[in-house]
Parts: structure tokens; C-alpha cells; sequence
């Protein structure tokens, strides 16, 4: 498969970071399967393409998905690892 140029990301800003799979699986203590499986039911932030068969996630994306899982949370009840705290 080829790639254009324009399929890419562009280059990140400086103070971008991006993770791989294997650095976002341990963020979220999960396997890479749970977080390929939660990327094709469209429950998590897109994978940016970075290269010919390399994606990866911008942090930025993920704390903004982290945030608006806390306030759905903040709304409707304790966060299940919050519970185990009380």
C-alpha cells in the first residue's frame, strides 16, 4: 500500500507527545487487544497515522477523552476505581 503525503500526520508541534499502543495499554492497565477492540467500537480517541503501517495516539487526545470520561462519571456516579476507595 502506498501512502501520500497528505495522508499523515503532519509533524507535531514541539510540545506534542505520542504514544505507541504498548504505551497506551499501560496507561490504561489494559492489553493492546482491550484498546484495538475500544478504537473499533469508537469508544477512544482516533490513532493518528505517522507513518506506512505506524500509528499512534497524541496525548493530548487522550486527556481530552480522560476529561469528558470523568465529567460522564462526575454526573452519573463514582468512577469504579473511586468506589473502591470509600
Amino acid at each position: 500500500m502506498h501512502y501520500r503525503r497528505e495522508d499523515l500526520e503532519p509533524a507535531a508541534r514541539a510540545d506534542e507527545q505520542y504514544l505507541t499502543i504498548e504505551e497506551v495499554a499501560a496507561r490504561y492497565k489494559v492489553k493492546s487487544g482491550t484498546i484495538h477492540r475500544w478504537r473499533r467500537e469508537g469508544n477512544f480517541p482516533k490513532a493518528r497515522q505517522v507513518g506506512p503501517g505506524s500509528v499512534r495516539w497524541r496525548l493530548s487526545d487522550l486527556l481530552e477523552h480522560e476529561g469528558q470520561l470523568k465529567a460522564c462519571f462526575a454526573m452519573h456516579g463514582p468512577l469504579p476505581m473511586d468506589a473502591e476507595d470509600e
